[in-house]
């Protein structure tokens, strides 16, 4: 008689098959997870104010930023939005690969609509030497001495009075996109 060592190879196999298909199925809902759980912190984070209730509550003037993403070379960095209750006046930074912004925005004196010409009169303070056209209004492109001659952009739409001054000096095609991309938030 002879002894013959059997082995069932269905069994085997079966046995890998099932394996198989569990980790297809964890794998699947692991999938299905990370999408649903992705999906609703995008959606979290795209219906969140770029400015706190809290700033916007205590603002009584056309709001303009920066926007936060896009295809913009300046964006919003949100970390930095300050406002300061005695001037009134929100102050952030947006940020591009080797610049930055410091952007304020604030509600126009009295003295712009109460003397004429005043806003001409400050200009001229803030040597101007440069006028672009955006959607928002006429920036001027100013070189004050406070500043030692660093670049400064100042529009006033709507009543509102908004300085920018980069880190280092921009090209006038970068300004235009600056300012022709700001949102209004109030």
């Amino acid at each position: 008689m002879r002894w013959f060592i059997t082995y069932d190879y269905r069994q085997k196999v079966s046995s890998l098959r099932k394996r198989r298909a569990a980790v297809f199925v964890i794998g699947g809902l692991f999938a299905i997870a990370l999408v649903v759980f992705g999906g609703l912190w995008i959606y979290q984070n795209a219906h969140k104010p770029l400015i706190s209730k809290d700033i916007t509550s205590q603002v009584n003037y056309t709001l303009y930023v920066p926007p936060p993403r896009g295809a913009n070379k300046f964006l919003l960095d949100k970390t930095t939005i300050e406002y300061d209750k005695t001037e009134r006046k929100v102050a952030m930074t947006a940020r591009s690969a080797d610049n930055k912004i410091t952007f304020t925005v604030q509600p126009q004196p009295d003295a712009f609509t109460d003397v004429p010409g005043f806003y001409a009169k400050l200009l001229n303070t803030l040597n101007p030497y440069k006028e672009l056209s955006t959607s928002i209004g006429t920036v001027t492109l100013t070189r004050p001495q406070e500043l030692n001659g660093g670049q400064t952009a100042v529009v006033n739409p709507n009543g509102t009075l908004i300085f920018a001054h980069p880190d280092k000096d921009i090209s006038d095609q970068d300004w235009q996109e600056f300012f022709n991309n700001l949102k209004v938030i109030k």
